[in-house]
């Protein structure tokens, strides 16, 4: 078995302050942080595929990541929303992932 997921939240120096990280801009991978201002990561996001954006399908897809921290593989997959990973329950109608799921 393995061990729990550390609770988070967690959070990045890349991607836009305000607002979503955008399919189009291209993220393969970039360090996670415990803290905004923290100096070191702690885990390690990986660009998954993209969602539709949730409010307006018209705009750009947002990007999707699935994250480690440590070791451990975090369950799902998550949004970057103003430099904070957010975890996504699931993605939504339309999405396309590019790597399997967490277990």
């Amino acid at each position: 078995m393995s061990p729990p997921a550390p609770p988070g939240p967690w959070h990045a120096h890349a991607g836009p302050k305000d607002g979503p990280a955008l399919e189009r801009d291209g993220w393969p991978s970039m360090g996670v942080f415990a803290n905004a201002t923290d100096p070191l990561p702690v885990g390690v996001a990986h660009g998954a595929g993209w969602t539709p954006d949730p409010m307006d399908p018209d705009r750009p897809p947002w990007a999707l990541f699935r994250l480690a921290v440590g070791k451990v593989p975090l369950p799902g997959v998550w949004c970057l929303v103003g430099r904070e990973f957010v975890r996504t329950e699931a993605p939504r109608r339309g999405a396309r992932l590019t790597s399997p799921p967490s277990p």
